[in-house]
Parts: structure tokens; sequence; C-alpha cells
């Protein structure tokens, strides 16, 4: 076994196209689903990071990255190793986004992918993280974003990241010991509407979750088969397959998925599953 992290990499490729039972009509959004289980909310009692990714570049790669001080898995936009979009360091430090919308970016610095990539190379723990937060507050990032981290620790959280602040939110301090978020902030602007958007997905990626909590914890196996690939409406309620009534006027059989955690902008998917306190932070696995 080499410094490089045990990886398993599996790859789900969804042909939205019409079937029999069930048809989705392709509405494209651009916008991110994602969440952190701290141990006390798994299966396995290991941290769990997670995000599905909308976005218009529709080829991402995974590459393994030695630019910076820790080597890192990374998913990336297809050639551009510069921005990550979801990976994990050999030091078990681990971090995901999701765009928020109703965050002020700042005009200098790094974007929301940058700073990913940036963290990865010089973050070992959540800790640092947030102290690579503290240090660029004043300069400035042009980041409006959610990043959600776990570490070999066992810390795990969300950061809700402006250009110049942050709040962040630990899952362990939560009633069940998880968080999640899609396309809006705790701490975000409200000037554009209420409820914010995205919260339709933000509803359905809490039903999924709560089953998984009440019954014997978060695994990620329950993830990758229910999460990534559910559908859903516009009122946030799970839309089960196969599919045999109308809505909006559709033929019966064919609904919208533009409201779905899965939908025709969704481009790629990880979850990364973190190690016990006393584990070689190199077991971290990206699957």
């Amino acid at each position: 076994m080499t410094a490089q992290l045990l990886v398993y990499l599996s790859f789900f490729i969804f042909l939205l196209v019409p079937q029999p039972e069930s048809q989705v009509l392709q509405v494209g959004f651009e916008e991110c689903t994602a969440g952190v289980a701290s141990g006390r909310a798994t299966a396995d009692r290991r941290p769990l990071l997670w995000k599905t990714r909308d976005a218009g570049a529709t080829n991402n790669e995974v590459i393994w990255n030695t630019s910076g001080t820790y080597p890192f898995v990374s998913v990336i936009s297809a050639g551009d190793p510069s921005s990550s979009w979801m990976g994990v360091n050999d030091q078990g430090f681990a971090i995901i986004n999701t765009l928020s919308t109703d965050l002020a970016a700042g005009r200098t610095g790094l974007h929301n992918g940058l700073f990913m990539a940036y963290a990865l190379q010089e973050a070992a723990t959540v800790e640092e993280f947030e102290k690579l937060l503290q240090e660029t507050n004043e300069s400035g990032r042009m980041t409006n974003t959610n990043y959600g981290v776990i570490d070999a620790t066992g810390a795990a959280a969300f950061f809700e990241t402006a250009g110049h602040e942050y709040w962040r939110f630990d899952a362990e301090d939560t009633e069940k010991g998880y968080i999640l978020r899609t396309n809006f902030a705790v701490n975000g602007d409200r000037s554009r509407g209420d409820p914010p958007g995205s919260m339709d997905r933000y509803l359905q990626t809490e039903q999924l979750l709560i089953d998984f909590y009440r019954t014997d914890g978060i695994d990620f196996k329950e993830i990758i088969k229910t999460q990534v690939r559910s559908f859903g409406n516009g009122e946030g309620d799970l839309i089960r397959l196969p599919f045999n009534e109308s809505i909006q006027g559709h033929e019966v059989g064919y609904f919208p998925n533009n409201s779905s955690i899965n939908r025709n902008s969704s481009v790629s998917f990880a979850v990364i599953q973190g190690v016990y306190f006393d584990e070689d932070p190199r077991l971290s696995t990206m699957w």
C-alpha cells in the first residue's frame, strides 16, 4: 500500500430517457445537494460527507493531486485541476460544497472551487480549515457557499462562507448528529423571498435521512442507493417509482425533475467516509 488513500470509485450513470413505467421531463438547473454526519448519526460511527453535484460542466473526472503540502483525491471539472468540487487528502481532511446564492461573495481572492483545492492542499483538520477562513476574512474570498468538512479526529461541520465572514455549524451539536444543505444559508439574505430557493430538495433529503437515522443509522450504501437516485416535486415530496400518475398537466407517467435531487443537471456524486479517531487517516474512503 502506497501513501495514497484507499479510494473506491463507483460510477453511476443515470440515463433519464423515456421508460415504460415512468418518464422524466428534462428541465435543467445548476445546483447541489449535500450533507455531513458525525459518527453519532452513522451506522458504523465514522463521519460521512456526501454531495450530488449539479453543474454546467458535464464532464467530470477524479484525479490524484500532489501540488500542495498534502496529496489528495478530488472530483474536478474535466481538464481543470486547479479547482476541487469534492475531495479528501491523505490526512483524512475532506471537503464538499454547495453554492449559496444568498451569501455575498467578495471581489478578490479564491472562488468556491479554488478555495476547496487550497484547503485540501494545506489543511489537515477542520480546525486548520477554519484558520484558513480566519486568515482570509480580511483580504476576502470570492466565496458564497456552504462548505461541508470532516477529518480524522471525527469532526464534522458545515461552514456557511461569504466573502469576508463565515458561520460554523457542528453536526455533533445538533439533535440528530447530521446537517443538510442545498443552495441557501441560515445566515443568508432573505430579501429575495421566503422560502429560499432549493427548499424543495432540502425537504426531500431530510425525508430520506430521517428514515436512515431512525433505523440503524446513516450508512454510505443507503445514501448511494437512495439519495442520489431519488426524485421529488416542487413541494419537497418524494416521488416513488414506478410513477403511474399525472402531475402538472403532463401525460401519465411523466414528471418534471427540476425539483429532484437526481436531475438532468446532476454530473457527479461522491460519499466520503471518514475514520475512527485511532485509525490511519489514509483509510478515509471516497465512494
